[in-house]
């Protein structure tokens, strides 16, 4: 890849105006004073601005709401007072008052807040075009969370948030209005201060142990991997702001189908250094279970296991081995400590932090330490300068959970394993061999002795400027940049020692695995920013030009060490070795412009916009592809009765998303000899030279509602997406010695609503009530596909699977339903993956000192392939495996069939185990209690004391352990997968929050 030839013409060339802005040249007569309060509770509001219009005076008041401007000249002047969450207020101050008291209203609806418009620009949500939602520190935080993703739930209209399993410390996926892809990426973009972060996840190799990637799906996503935006402490976070589509994401073009999520980080504020303190103490419990079926006879247990049964049965003996494997309360803590402060030119803030999450089964947990140092400076008055730097050290241990073929983890071993039978060690500490899984794999064993330890470090940093290096005439000019740097290394290391009973039967026994990841984002970029006035202040013209420059390097290394020395465990003490590198290296290079016009005393706004890509990924690295963007709002004021004012707003926005690593190219591979001379081959996928990035062209409308003088809000989006360009694969002729290619080719829909109501109904000094209430709906649809129909993910239709086929949901769930006259299978849509429509219901109660905080998710509609529940009647262990009455056939019992009535119908039938995955959960729910600010003889800024759970229950007819999971991870299509995931658990937390 290689620059444009020359450089864009920055079409600043219209700065023709030959005024300069004047000085005002009174004397300075006077200094003016004053509080700023809340309106309705009388308390001080933190950190206000203060600004008089027209002239450069302004600064920022201190935590208990004073201020002081100094050198105001003595005349009548306009003063506006702001302040983030509080609607600003702009009155006149008299030639001779020098002492004021402002109250400042709430602003409930956030109209005042800034939102992106831009890749360096912003606009206030009064008039914002497109429906963006931004969450701030506080509601990401209401109830403590290991990952940024998992504490969006329910709090972002448009989005739906998966954890792939229950265990420790990661492993979400954040999808935005639904699915934007088949083969291409499905992340979001993770922006952090401006930095563009890697969500990479790298598995930890227990497939050569399991054996997952073997059979009928080789998928290499089943390791229950962690994705690593779980580095990032989410209390070190101001805001999120998450751009859904491509009407509001097209600046960031070819990486921005997926939409993208930015995350700014905490600043410091002027004043005095303030000292915050967090200290937690909590718990994790198991919060379901599959349950097995009881035996009441050695006859009964013979019939199901053989002699093996009845020799291993007792009367009136059971064990709870689903509670005994995850039974583990161990105590989770966290501590926080952070600092800010500064003065009018320098602002700080710094933050450490430490936290141990104790998982439900032994020998799992999330341990992470963070610091964080922000630093803001001012030089001068027209340059400032910032440097945001993060260290995180993360630790996690995640057991052996998801699909495997040797029935190694927890619950596939579990599944054939009778409850009569017990697994818990002798007074030796000896483990029993499991005679029902072959191998004699016991999972209580797995639990306690095998080894599975991933070890992060990843440093952040970035700086950015923003000059403010021309004001002519009207014309006011800004040179901003940023250079920005995202490394990480993740170890992992994975133990089976040999006396392990499913290792002593191998032909090596005892295995290690070592596997280094490295990746590194770096980012430049520099932008000019002309804000335009005209001397009739009829609009307000924004102009952005700029490039970006981004390269990202990973690097994975595995290491696999069998037939180990008794007790070792690295990997130089095996006799068989095998080594793996992977490198992957893209270069990618944008440029964008973009114009916003507000008009109409600012109640019209128009705005377009272009961005440009080039990349390494593509099959012409040289080439540029265009995403335009256009939006407009027009704000409608009516001020009198009920509705107070109405937006209309449309946009229209493309993006990209761009191939993976690889597509473009055939693989070979160098592990062959030929007439002993080392040598390579060509492997089975034919890549294609020329290929593109997908196209997503998106058409979104909608209209914003202010109510009872701005206490109710309610907002309404209607959004049109159509990606075409897929990236697909087809079978080419035989006599090409590939069985597989990859090529852009058909297209899909994907349409949708989004309705939110906020308000405060209630508020007073004594008593004050929010709520919200978020609705998404969305559909998609095949609408051409130029390769017959073909099934995706799963494990064929005989157990449920995906199909990709015209004319039908993108995320059908198809299996078999009976047999045609010639004896073949039918097979026919059972099922969708997506919901029908999702909620969340968010309500928060203050009364005096008091606090309750809910958070209710509710999912409709949606379908899962339950082969959890198939590996239980497989096992003939599911607790209803008995019918009361003769075995019927699925279509006669379903959805009520018992275990052997739905095992009897396998392989004709399949809709017994495509189940729907609908459930209301009680997400987040905290109480806490502000204490008087001077208690114990210290005089605090703060002192809080907070209860907290997290998904403290679950109201679901799903018969796995929890309806959000995905044995395949991180793919577009092909997650509701549920396959001996690491069971759900519940989180209580008791919390104590200081400041000084």
């Amino acid at each position: 890849m290689k620059l444009l030839r020359g450089m864009l013409v920055v079409p600043f060339a219209l700065l023709l105006a030959t005024d300069l802005v004047a000085q005002d040249q009174e004397v300075p007569q006077r200094t003016v004073t004053g509080s700023v309060v809340d309106d309705v509770t009388g308390q001080r509001v933190d950190f206000p601005q203060i600004e008089i219009l027209g002239t450069s005076i302004g600064t920022v008041g201190a935590e208990d709401g004073t201020f002081s401007l100094q050198d105001v000249p003595r005349r009548e002047l306009t003063l506006r007072v702001s302040r983030i969450g509080y609607k600003r207020q702009e009155f006149i101050l008299a030639a001779g008052r020098d002492t004021i008291r402002v109250r400042l209203g709430s602003d409930i609806l956030r109209i005042e807040e800034l939102v992106v418009s831009g890749r360096v620009t912003t606009v206030q949500r009064r008039n914002l075009a497109n429906a963006v939602s931004v969450v701030d520190g506080v509601e990401l935080n209401e109830v403590p969370i290991a990952t940024i993703e998992a504490a969006l739930v329910g709090k972002v209209t448009g989005a739906i948030v998966e954890q792939n399993s229950g265990a420790p410390g990661g492993g979400v996926q954040l999808t935005l209005r639904g699915v934007s892809s088949i083969n291409a990426s499905s992340d979001p973009l993770y922006v952090v201060d401006g930095v563009i972060t890697s969500n990479v996840a790298i598995s930890n190799n227990q497939e050569v142990v399991t054996r997952s990637n073997e059979g009928s799906n080789p998928d290499p996503n089943q390791q229950n991997q962690v994705n690593r935006i779980a580095d990032f402490n989410p209390e070190d976070i101001e805001s999120v702001t998450v751009l859904k589509g491509p009407s509001a994401a097209a600046i960031y073009g070819a990486k921005a189908s997926n939409g993208v999520v930015l995350i700014r980080t905490k600043r410091g504020q002027p004043g005095p250094p303030r000292f915050d303190f967090t200290g937690r103490l909590g718990m994790f419990d198991l919060s379901n279970t599959i349950g097995s079926r009881v035996f009441t006879s050695a006859d009964e247990a013979e019939a199901a296991f053989g002699a093996a049964g009845r020799t291993a049965f007792e009367r009136g003996k059971t064990f709870d081995n689903e509670a005994i494997l995850g039974g583990e309360n161990d105590a989770s803590w966290e501590g926080r400590l952070s600092v800010a402060g500064g003065d009018r030119n320098t602002s700080y803030y710094a933050s450490a932090m430490a936290e141990n999450q104790r998982g439900v089964i032994r020998n799992t947990g999330f341990k992470r330490q963070a610091l964080r140092v922000n630093l803001q400076q001012n030089v001068g008055t027209t340059l400032n300068l910032g440097v945001y730097t993060n260290l995180t050290h993360t630790q996690t241990s995640r057991g052996i959970t998801n699909n495997d073929n040797a029935l190694v983890s927890y619950w596939m071993a579990l599944a054939f394993t009778p409850s009569f039978q017990n697994l818990r060690p002798n007074a030796d500490g000896v483990y029993p061999f499991n005679p029902f899984t072959g191998s004699g794999s016991n999972p209580l064993q797995t639990a306690a002795l095998v080894e599975d330890d991933q070890d992060v470090w990843r440093l952040t940093a970035s700086t950015d400027f923003d000059w403010n290096f021309a004001r002519a005439g009207r014309h006011d000019l800004h040179l901003t940049g940023l250079a920005g740097v995202d490394f990480l290394s993740q170890s992992n290391s994975l133990f089976f020692p040999a006396e392990l009973h499913f290792e002593a039967t191998s032909p090596e026994p005892g295995t290690s695995l070592l596997n280094d990841g490295r990746n590194t984002n770096v980012n430049t970029g520099v932008s000019i920013v002309d804000n335009f006035t005209p001397a009739s202040g009829a609009f307000t013209s924004t102009t952005s030009i700029g490039f970006q420059y981004e390269s990202t390097d990973l690097e994975v290394n595995r290491i696999v060490s069998s037939n180990l020395v008794a007790g070792q465990a690295n990997v130089d003490a095996g006799t068989s070795v095998g080594v793996e590198e992977r490198r992957e290296k893209v270069r990618d290079l944008g440029f964008f412009l973009q114009e916003e016009l507000l008009l109409l005393q600012e109640r019209l706004l128009l705005s377009a916009g272009v961005r440009a890509d080039q990349s390494s990924n593509n099959g012409d690295t040289e080439k540029l592809f265009w995403y335009p963007k256009a939006a407009v709002s027009y704000r409608i004021p009516f001020g009198v009765g009920w509705l107070n004012e109405l937006k209309l707003r449309s946009a229209f926005g493309q993006t990209g998303n761009r191939p993976l690593y690889g597509q473009k190219f055939t693989p070979l591979s160098s592990g062959e000899r030929i007439a002993g001379e080392p040598g390579v081959v060509i492997q089975g996928t034919l890549g294609d030279p020329g290929i593109e990035p997908e196209r997503m062209s998106e058409i979104e409308g909608g209209f914003d509602a202010r109510l009872f003088n701005d206490a109710i809000g309610f907002e309404a989006t209607f959004f049109y997406q159509k990606v075409t360009n897929l990236i697909l694969e087809r079978t080419p002729a035989p006599s090409s010695g590939f069985a597989r290619e990859f090529f852009n080719g058909g297209s899909f829909r994907n349409q949708g609503i989004e309705l939110t109501v906020v308000g405060s109904p209630v508020r007073n000094p004594v008593f004050g009530w929010f709520t919200a209430v978020r609705f998404f709906k969305n559909s998609t649809k095949i609408t051409n596909l130029p390769v017959p129909a073909f099934e995706f993910g799963a494990f064929g239709s005989d157990l449920g699977t995906f199909k990709i086929e015209q004319g039908k949901s993108a995320t059908q769930i198809v299996g078999n339903n009976g047999l045609d006259p010639g004896g073949q299978p039918i097979i026919e849509q059972l099922g969708d993956a997506n919901p029908d429509f999702v909620m969340s219901f968010t309500n928060e109660l203050n009364y005096k000192g008091f606090r309750l905080y809910t958070l209710l998710d509710w999912r409709v509609g949606q379908d899962l392939v339950n082969l959890q529940q198939l590996l239980w009647d497989l096992g003939q262990t599911s607790p209803d495996w008995v019918s009361p009455g003769p075995v019927r056939e699925v279509p006669d019992c379903n959805p009520d069939c018992s275990g052997e009535e739905r095992i009897s119908g396998l392989g004709d039938y399949t809709q017994q185990y495509v189940q729907s995955g609908s459930f209301l959960r009680a997400s987040e729910i905290s109480v806490s209690y502000d204490l008087p600010s001077q208690v114990l003889g210290l005089n605090l800024r703060f002192l809080q004391l907070n209860l907290a759970f997290r998904n403290l229950f679950t109201i679901t007819s799903y018969a796995g352990l929890d309806p959000l999971v995905s044995n395949f991870g991180n793919k577009p299509i092909g997650r509701s997968v549920d396959v001996a995931a690491f069971p759900p658990s519940r989180a209580i937390w008791f919390s104590v929050l200081m400041g000084i």
